[in-house]
């Protein structure tokens, strides 16, 4: 006798390889029909009111071709194939019996081949897909997406819950969350997003303002790839030389310049003075490979050498090189540990 049956978001309803003895015509909600693979669980389809889950199969006598779990609240009349009961395909002509049985078969392939296609996506995504591109359109969403999901904190900053805008990015782009995560890692430990703890939830979340200047990011990627400084974006700069680099924006703020303009100074006099001031000697080879790079320029005049640069503007290029060359090495590198060895 049909059964009126129910289930919960999540409850199993047909297991891959089992026996099968029932089929449900779902009244309400809906069902997920996946596959299991070695790779993983791939989802095969989502039936509705209306629809038979598990009809194949339940005709051909067939083992489950994969497993239908419900995806919300699901009331359905479950329909048995009892023992002994008549064989309901044998009042059919021989023709259409074997028609189903091989339609079984046909489609056990199709599953098959569609959880391996998307099996081969995520690969592709995962491992080929240029990360930048990824990174570029993370930190757009995070900058445009986070002007209309900021919330006032009673300090008076606008912020952004990290987590929330995470789901919405994975429903836009695409992704899965394992890339989203790696890509804001490297984010966060090349300092290029600054991430507090929100104090009543123990929730991840960044200023708006921060979010805001990953588009500097995004637009430094697309016109370092097109433009004539490409060679920023497959420049490797050292620890040591990062570090001179760094110190030089230091040396501007402990020096009383402004760090949002040009900046100029005798080479030889700030030989001079940055190491007492910085704490890091000066190494005229980084100097000279920054130059190179075209992070700053030198002018010589006689025996006078000029160095001019842009504080602000060279430290988001060295911190967005760092983040270009974290996005395109082992996500399991221990940057942190060579990093030491180098300055050592």
């Amino acid at each position: 006798m049909d059964e009126l049956v129910s289930y919960k978001p999540g409850d199993l309803i047909f297991k891959q390889g089992d026996e099968s003895k029932s089929m449900l015509m779902i009244k309400e909600g809906s069902v997920e029909v996946y596959k299991d693979t070695p790779q993983g669980e791939v989802i095969l389809t989502v039936q509705n009111a209306g629809e038979v889950v598990g009809v194949l199969s339940f005709f051909s006598h067939g083992r489950r071709l994969a497993s239908a779990r419900a995806r919300t609240h699901v009331e359905g009349q479950l329909i048995e194939r009892k023992d002994g009961a008549a064989d309901p395909l044998a009042k059919l002509p021989k023709w259409v019996q074997i028609v189903l049985k091989e339609f079984s078969q046909r489609l056990n392939q199709m599953n098959d081949q569609f959880a391996k296609t998307i099996h081969e996506k995520n690969d592709l995504m995962v491992h080929v897909l240029d990360p930048l591109l990824i990174s570029t359109q993370v930190a757009d969403c995070l900058a445009e997406l986070g002007r209309f999901k900021a919330k006032k904190f009673p300090d008076g900053r606008d912020m952004i819950f990290l987590d929330e805008m995470i789901s919405l990015i994975e429903s836009c782009l695409g992704y899965e969350r394992e890339q989203l995560n790696r890509v804001l890692d490297v984010f966060k430990n090349s300092g290029l997003m600054k991430v507090e703890i929100e104090q009543d939830h123990g929730k991840e979340v960044m200023a708006l303002t921060g979010a805001m200047r990953l588009k500097w990011y995004s637009e430094f990627v697309h016109s370092a790839k097109a433009g004539k400084t490409r060679r920023l974006v497959q420049a490797s700069i050292p620890f040591k030389q990062r570090r001179v680099l760094f110190g030089l924006s230091t040396y501007v703020q402990k020096s009383g310049g402004d760090i949002t303009k040009n900046f100029s100074i005798d080479l030889a006099l700030l030989a001079e003075k940055f190491e007492p001031l910085v704490k890091v000697p000066l190494d005229q080879n980084s100097i000279e490979a920054a130059a190179k790079l075209g992070l700053l320029e030198l002018k010589k005049s006689g025996e006078k050498t000029t160095l001019t640069f842009h504080p602000t503007m060279m430290t988001r290029t060295l911190i967005a090189i760092n983040t270009i060359k974290r996005l395109r090495s082992d996500p399991n590198a221990d940057f942190e540990a060579d990093e030491e060895k180098q300055a050592s």
